[in-house]
C-alpha cells in the first residue's frame, strides 16, 4: 500500500445525511417523521438563525418572517432510521422532495407503511424532482426488537430541538388572514428626545429717557 492510498476513516455519528453526487443509504424508517423550518438570510453566506429563537415565534411573527425578503426559509424533515451499512440507529435528514416520494409509498395500498421495508435513496442531482432517487425494496420485513431498541436510545429532543413531529400543528401553518407582528429582533426605531432648549430671554436694552421734543438741549453739558 502506498503513503496515500489509505482512506481516511470518517467519525461515527448518529447523524445520516446525503452530502455529495453519487451519495446513496439503504435504510429503514422505524419512526414517525419530523418537520423543521430553517431560516437563511437571504444575502447567502450566513449560518441559519438560531433555532432556540426561531421555535419561540408566534404565528404573526412568522407570517412576517416569510414575507420578508432578506430571509429565506426552508422545510428540511428528518426520519429515525437504521442505517443498513452498520445497523446503527441515525436521524436521516432529507429534504421536502426525499419525503414526498416516501410519502407517495407510505400511502400507496401496494406499500403502505416504510416500516415495513427498506429504502434506497441516491443523491443523482439530476434536475427537477430526481435530484434524489427513492427506490423502495421489495422484500418487506418487520423491524427487529433489537432495532426499536436502538431507536428508542436515541435522544431526540437533544439531537433535534426545533423539529416537531411532521402530524403535528407547524409553525407556518396560519391562513392568509393572520395579523403580523414585529419580529423580536427588529427594535422600534423611536426619534431621539429632543435636547431642552433654554428659552432666550429678550436683550436688555440700554433705558431711554423720553426726550420732550419742546425743550432744550442742555447744552453746557455736551462733551466737546
Amino acid at each position: 500500500m502506498g503513503d496515500y492510498d489509505r482512506k481516511p476513516k470518517e467519525p461515527a455519528s448518529p447523524y445520516l445525511r446525503l452530502k455529495s453526487k453519487g451519495d446513496s443509504v439503504r435504510i429503514r424508517i422505524a419512526a414517525s417523521p419530523y418537520r423543521e423550518l430553517k431560516v437563511w438570510p437571504a444575502e447567502g453566506g450566513e449560518p441559519p438563525l438560531d433555532v432556540v429563537m426561531t421555535g419561540n415565534l408566534s404565528s404573526g411573527q412568522w407570517a412576517t418572517l416569510m414575507s420578508d425578503p432578506n430571509f429565506n426559509v426552508n422545510e428540511v424533515f428528518h426520519f429515525l432510521v437504521i442505517d443498513r451499512a452498520d445497523g446503527g440507529a441515525k436521524v436521516f435528514t432529507t429534504t421536502g422532495g426525499v419525503y414526498g416520494k416516501v410519502r407517495q409509498f407510505a400511502t400507496d395500498a401496494e406499500w403502505g407503511d416504510p416500516k415495513s421495508y427498506d429504502l434506497t435513496i441516491t443523491r443523482t442531482e439530476q434536475p427537477g424532482k430526481n435530484y434524489y432517487e427513492v427506490v423502495p425494496s421489495p422484500n418487506k420485513s418487520d423491524l427487529t426488537p433489537a432495532e426499536l431498541q436502538k431507536i428508542d436510545g436515541l435522544k431526540v429532543a437533544d439531537m433535534l430541538p426545533a423539529a416537531l413531529p411532521a402530524s403535528s400543528p407547524q409553525p407556518d401553518d396560519f391562513d392568509d388572514n393572520v395579523e403580523l407582528e414585529a419580529l423580536p429582533w427588529e427594535k422600534p426605531i423611536t426619534p431621539a428626545p429632543k435636547a431642552p432648549t433654554e428659552e432666550k430671554k429678550p436683550e436688555k436694552l440700554d433705558e431711554v429717557v423720553p426726550v420732550d421734543d419742546d425743550t432744550e438741549p442742555d447744552l453746557d453739558n455736551i462733551p466737546f
